[in-house]
């Protein structure tokens, strides 16, 4: 493995599958600069997560020499999209908003699952929603950054337009987007003014019905120069998060995507 480096790349710390303490171990071992983690695994539920445990974990991070850059909430039962539990995706959500909040974390990343090809009433029920969460992480000072391997590659931009808050804008996953088939290029582009969390991940090109697998960085359809290229144009944007998730050897991968996008970095 190469000398830890402190170019500013973020990681999600439980990719790595060790548990959070010693998965921020890792991360600041191998020189990441930023931090996301899962506010509602087995370690951590904002419902329970009090004031002691929240400020162990921000010092955990800070340790670390790393940013907390962001809190994910992936919660199935928490589907904003899922027009049958709205009310208890609503109030999850909140809930993790709040815990960001609190601990000073400013976004919230969420997956939305396939809402556009649900009906119209169906629809307006979930635009509903995400204007309530949305107004929500604004009055907290927090963004709520939303994502989607379904739709096209304009998609979540004409829906953040839609809304029109300044609580939600748009976070983008390379290689989701790939694996349904999606150009990660025209939908970073599509993006504008909106984005506010990236991830890096590479994938083999797949549909919404057949997801492409995820695969090392640099060894599937990302164009990562020209990916990384483009994030260089918002000025203000976070470190990137580099994200592996199906993977038997963790550690192992995320030090090898972590030379791959040292190496594409130099350029």
């Amino acid at each position: 493995m190469s000398e830890p480096s402190r170019k500013a790349i973020g990681v999600r710390i439980d990719d790595f599958k060790t548990g959070i303490k010693s998965g921020i171990q890792h991360a600041a071992k191998m020189g990441f600069t930023a931090a996301e983690i899962v506010a509602d695994s087995q370690e951590i539920c904002p419902a329970e997560l009090g004031e002691t445990g929240r400020r162990h974990l921000a010092r955990l991070v800070r340790n670390g020499n790393m940013a907390f850059a962001a809190l994910a909430h992936r919660a199935k039962s928490a589907d904003l999209t899922n027009v049958n539990q709205l009310d208890r995706a609503i109030d999850s959500t909140k809930q993790v908003i709040r815990l960001a909040a609190d601990m000073h974390v400013p976004t919230v990343s969420k997956s939305l699952g396939p809402m556009w090809s649900v009906s119209e009433h169906d629809r307006a029920s979930i635009v509903a929603a995400l204007q309530d969460v949305s107004q929500y992480a604004e009055r907290f000072g927090t963004t709520l950054a939303i994502r989607s391997r379904f739709g096209g590659a304009d998609s979540l931009a004409q829906l953040v337009k839609t809304i029109e808050c300044p609580g939600l804008r748009i976070a983008i996953d390379p290689g989701e987007l790939i694996s349904a088939g999606i150009d990660p290029l025209k939908a970073l582009n599509a993006t504008g003014e909106e984005l506010a969390l990236a991830y890096l991940r590479d994938a083999q090109v797949g549909s919404p019905e057949y997801a492409g697998p995820e695969v090392p960085l640099g060894q599937g359809a990302l164009d990562l120069q020209a990916y990384l290229a483009s994030l260089s144009l918002y000025g203000r944007l976070p470190a990137p998060i580099l994200r592996r998730n199906d993977t038997a050897n963790a550690a192992i991968d995320i030090a090898h995507d972590q030379q791959a996008l040292l190496d594409a970095m130099r350029f």
